[in-house]
């Protein structure tokens, strides 16, 4: 499985040891062989700290192996044009595919803290679920299934980013939403 997401899959603010792909990998005991290809501040179409996208990453990272790879989020897109945040869904979809003909394509919004989220946020959750629809991708919606709604003690202290415990909430919710 690749793993290709922003500073929500890298453990930003925990440790990437508390990341929930390498949980998911933990708890999984082998069965499951994750390359976590996430890094801090990217998006499709937002530049990460080491310069990378989410086209990028996958690039990068998918083999002909792969059996699934997921693009978790981003949030770091919001207030990007729609229709080029689309085409940057669509090649990065379209590159998966190509580099990992068998795998599961799966395209995760982006959480929301509340049960308001913010209108560019529900822009790039509309976004990405009409891409992965266009693609022939499985879409997570986390917001529709209220992820971290009402819990409490799952961010960290800047209010963004998953605390150790929403780490393994995280886990939980992707191993479930993955089928694993």
């Amino acid at each position: 499985m690749v793993v290709v997401g922003d500073s929500l899959s890298t453990g930003y603010g925990t440790s990437p040891d508390f990341a929930w792909p390498t949980l998911l990998s933990a708890e999984e005991m082998g069965r499951v062989d994750v390359v976590n290809s996430s890094e801090n501040g990217d998006g499709f179409l937002a530049v990460g700290d080491d310069n990378g996208t989410f086209v990028s990453h996958v690039a990068e990272a998918a083999r002909p192996d792969a059996q699934m790879i997921v693009f978790f989020g981003s949030e770091n897109d919001m207030g990007a044009d729609e229709s080029v945040l689309g085409a940057a869904v669509d090649e990065a979809l379209q590159t998966a595919r190509t580099s990992s003909p068998k795998a599961r394509l799966v395209v995760v919004g982006p959480p929301s803290y509340t049960a308001d989220p913010e209108p560019d946020r529900v822009a790039v959750h509309d976004t990405l679920e009409a891409a992965a629809a266009r693609e022939g991708a499985d879409f997570v919606d986390p917001i529709a299934q209220e992820w971290f709604v009402g819990l409490d003690g799952l961010v960290g202290p800047d209010g963004v980013h998953p605390s150790v415990a929403g780490q393994y909430y995280l886990r939980d919710e992707m191993t479930r939403a993955l089928g694993l």
